[in-house]
């Protein structure tokens, strides 16, 4: 919402709902359907807006412009299509001897951003998985609105062990996993 910032929630498990435009809004986790509201549930305004990457937009401009091949979302990938260029925000893509041209991972912000210590060696995790995917010559886009986090410097190097070293310093000051139950 605008008005007050709600972010609608799926009733089940409690994770963002994402907007979907054929479908409305989906719970990627649990999977459960609902229609896009009209008003806000807290403060009843009418001014709500979708928020995210825009993935379903993204895909439908990049097989507008790159036409000699195939563009999908992550989900959509069944690997014995001659399928080369993926647009993805989640770990979604099973490695079974295949590699792609490009990758686009699109809004990896909100896995930064999800409220538990591994928040960030999870989205670690899932870029250098999806690394292993790209061609030799190829490319891997990371759509960020906060390029400056520590994250993408260890991501830029490929830094894997760097990273763990620096993760696991604030995690004993903060009190957190390995160092406390």
């Amino acid at each position: 919402c605008q008005e007050c910032g709600y972010l609608y929630t799926c009733l089940t498990c409690g994770r963002p709902m994402i907007w979907h435009k054929d479908i409305g809004l989906v719970c990627h986790s649990c999977g459960i359907h609902q229609d896009v509201p009209f008003e806000c549930n807290r403060c009843k305004s009418y001014k709500i807006q979708a928020y995210g990457s825009g993935i379903e937009r993204i895909i439908s401009t990049l097989r507008q412009i790159i036409t000699q091949k195939k563009v999908l979302l992550g989900t959509e990938v069944n690997l014995e299509e001659n399928t080369k260029i993926i647009v993805s925000t989640l770990k979604s893509i099973n490695k079974q001897n295949t590699t792609f041209d490009f990758i686009a991972f699109l809004n990896p912000d909100m896995f930064i951003n999800m409220p538990y210590a591994k928040a960030a060696e999870h989205l670690l995790q899932e870029i250098f998985y999806l690394k292993e995917l790209i061609k030799e010559n190829g490319k891997l886009i990371l759509q960020t609105d906060i390029p400056w986090h520590n994250l993408f410097e260890f991501i830029k190097k490929w830094d894997y062990m760097g990273f763990l070293k620096e993760e696991l310093k604030i995690r004993k000051m903060v009190k957190l996993p390995p160092f406390v139950k």
